[in-house]
């Protein structure tokens, strides 16, 4: 078996988004639709000063993606710069599609996602499966890179209910809970941090 990690490349942004959609189904971004969802990891690939998009082949075929901003203070509204006229025509659509989301994201647009870590932040990880050790790949090129480019901490941040598993993995691979908070529609929340 043969397994690599690299950046993803715009080609790799249809597989990246079905494995989002597969593994985050109850998830607000994945409820705004896999148009949006395209765009929204495209902007990793078409600038790179955001952050970075990775991903883990098996045997050449994609099993996972990583991504990571360099600072997730505004990362938010970097990731719609990045990508801004296509992201406009998506909202435009989504305003008489799915209003209700709309509105959500401009609140969490305002609002943001709980306290700000001045630093490098995990946005999200996933597998298609969870047996075989590539998450905890995926993070290790990620956080090499970040170490690599002098940063000293990286945090993310996760669900406190029903995340066992997850807590699990995140604390596998060496993160610390650093607070608990909750988001602008009251989703209570962990902070993890980890010293690179």
């Amino acid at each position: 078996m043969s397994v690599s990690t690299k950046r993803a490349t715009i080609d790799d942004i249809d597989e990246i988004t079905h494995i989002h959609q597969e593994r985050f189904g109850s998830f607000f971004l994945t409820a705004l639709g896999k148009t949006f969802l395209k765009n929204y990891y495209e902007s990793f690939v078409l600038n790179g000063n955001i952050g970075q998009l990775y991903t883990v082949k098996v045997d050449g075929q994609l099993q996972g993606f990583c991504a990571l901003v360099f600072s997730s203070n505004g990362s938010s509204k970097q990731i719609l710069l990045a990508n801004l006229a296509k992201f406009i025509r998506i909202l435009f659509v989504l305003v008489f599609t799915r209003p209700k989301a709309v509105f959500e994201l401009v609140k969490r647009f305002i609002h943001g996602k709980g306290p700000v870590f001045e630093g490098p932040e995990i946005m999200s990880i996933a597998t298609v499966k969870n047996t075989l050790g590539l998450g905890s790949i995926l993070l290790e090129k990620g956080l090499s890179d970040l170490k690599a480019q002098n940063f000293k901490w990286v945090s993310l941040t996760t669900d406190f209910e029903n995340n066992e598993p997850t807590i699990r993995f995140y604390k596998k691979n060496g993160f610390i809970e650093s607070d608990v908070f909750y988001t602008a529609n009251n989703r209570k929340m962990y902070r993890f941090k980890k010293e690179l």
